[in-house]
């Protein structure tokens, strides 16, 4: 058998009191939400909170039994101190998945309220110790608002995080990547001519090639080899215009877009 005494730190023959202080600093201690979702740290959690499970509903004290169920606990009233609710995440965009946990030192009724600012969202009788993953659907405003609410007999306490919505979407984000882009290429001299070159070669380098193959053989074709002609002459001339003139401008624009980003104006990727 686990010594859970052990697993709390106490030595045996604790207090209530002890326990329900041991256990309130290792639950934050070992919170997976702290430390990414580790593994090892879900596993000391679990068993922080199968010791504390186990010996709050069997404390004994001289070897008499005095608390045998949650109904004898939940008559305690309830500090702020006595529950925790946290996010799995510090920023969310609208659609994101978070995960929300939550716990109270002492058995009682607990309640969760989301408030994305266009409704409030109730979850009732959850569980006084448990976990929820949601889907954020919407936002309105800066932040979103979870708030646990936690009662019994004597007592009633409510504990209220906010989770930040992150300013500007990927999509917000590139818009404004674009735009600021264009701008700066559309002010670019050098740009505007390697965009002129790169026409007039695309343009240019086949009706130099068609011209040179038919006026350079003086023979008589027919149409369909008039045809031909004017097709390799075509495939001839756009090969060249993309191993010669046509990367030009978007080589001069992936200079511009690393010359932004080491000048600070958007994000580094």
């Amino acid at each position: 058998m686990k010594n859970y005494y052990q697993i709390l730190g106490l030595e045996e023959g604790a207090t209530l009191d002890e326990i329900k202080a041991a256990y309130r600093e290792y639950v934050v201690k070992f919170h997976p939400d702290k430390h990414n979702g580790d593994n090892f740290f879900k596993e000391r959690f679990q068993e922080v909170q199968e010791a504390y499970d186990y010996l709050r509903t069997h404390y004994t004290e001289s070897d008499e039994f005095i608390y045998n169920n949650e109904e004898d606990l939940s008559e305690q009233s309830l500090e702020l101190s006595d529950i925790e609710i946290t996010c799995s995440k510090n920023e969310i965009n609208e659609g994101d998945t978070i995960t929300l946990s939550w716990y109270s030192a002492i058995p009682c009724l607990a309640n969760i309220i989301i408030d994305n600012g266009y409704s409030k969202k109730l979850y009732d009788n959850v569980g006084y110790t448990g976990g929820k993953s949601i889907i954020v659907k919407r936002i309105k405003g800066e932040y979103l608002t979870v708030t646990l609410q936690c009662y019994n007999q004597n007592s009633e306490v409510s504990k209220t995080i906010y989770v930040d919505k992150i300013k500007g979407t990927s999509i917000d984000k590139q818009f404004q990547e674009d735009t600021l882009i264009q701008k700066e290429l559309d002010n670019s001299i050098i740009y505007q001519i390697l965009q002129l070159l790169s026409f007039i070669g695309l343009l240019g380098f086949p009706i130099i090639i068609i011209y040179f193959s038919l006026a350079g053989d003086e023979s008589r074709h027919t149409s369909l080899e008039h045809i031909a002609i004017i097709c390799v002459g075509i495939c001839v001339g756009f090969f060249i215009w993309i191993v010669t003139l046509g990367p030009l401008p978007s080589y001069f624009k992936e200079r511009i877009i690393k010359k932004m980003r080491d000048m600070g104006k958007f994000d580094k990727k």
